[in-house]
């Protein structure tokens, strides 16, 4: 949608009265959405700094990724997840898998929970290389429990065999569509507590509550979502 129409429907939907509230609204979320980000990016050059890995960068042009449109959103590292950190109850044994892993940073986020394997999969080679790079220098004695996956997502066999999902607004929502209904038909293929982890999704973009899975908390766009 072009900016002269984005306008006009901003427009439309708000008063004059209203507009001045609302643009001090926009471009305070804008503010902290900024200010986030300068966050994050200040861990991140203090990890990489310490380990001689890679995990900074934003890539918008897919085309840098070696992949074609609309078949992932470019990459971003993740943000921290303090709030959904608080609510996970993961007990040794349980798995998960990071959907779209780019260079594995959420991987690492997770290392410091008792999953017993904590895997991705990845359709960049580039992400992947430097994801794998990353996780051998932080891991050096842990290399059994992290695997990167090199396919499709979309033809990804092995969901069955995790009962954590993770995704950070991997995919556009066409693609997170079809994606969700992989994780319906494992969760009524092997039933089990599947938790997903959805940070940062597009509008439009969900896992809709219904009678597979319920959202059962969402806090700082994060959507947590578990199996009924």
């Amino acid at each position: 949608m072009s900016f002269i129409k984005r306008a006009l429907r901003f427009a439309k939907n708000t008063s004059l009265k209203d507009m001045p509230s609302r643009l001090k609204e926009r471009n305070e979320i804008n503010e902290a959405k900024r200010i986030a980000r300068e966050e994050k990016m200040q861990a991140i050059r203090k990890i990489e700094a310490e380990y001689n890995v890679d995990f900074g960068g934003y890539i918008p042009d897919v085309g840098e990724l070696g992949l074609l449109e609309g078949q992932c959103n470019g990459y971003e590292p993740s943000y921290d997840m303090p709030e959904i950190f608080g609510y996970l109850d993961v007990k040794p044994g349980d798995r998960l898998l990071d959907v779209g892993c780019g260079k594995g940073y959420a991987m690492y986020l997770f290392s410091d929970f008792p999953f017993s394997e904590i895997h991705g999969v990845e359709l960049s080679e580039r992400l992947a290389d430097i994801a794998e790079d990353n996780l051998s220098k932080l891991f050096p004695n842990e290399k059994e429990r992290f695997h990167i996956y090199r396919e499709n997502a979309l033809e990804f066999d092995k969901l069955d065999d995790y009962n954590y999902i993770y995704m950070y607004n991997p995919f556009p929502p066409e693609i997170v569509g079809v994606f969700a209904e992989k994780l319906k038909e494992s969760a009524k293929r092997c039933p089990r507590r599947l938790t997903v982890i959805y940070q940062n999704p597009q509008k439009g973009s969900t896992i809709e509550n219904g009678d597979v899975f319920r959202l059962v908390m969402y806090k700082d766009g994060t959507a947590l979502f578990e199996s009924n």
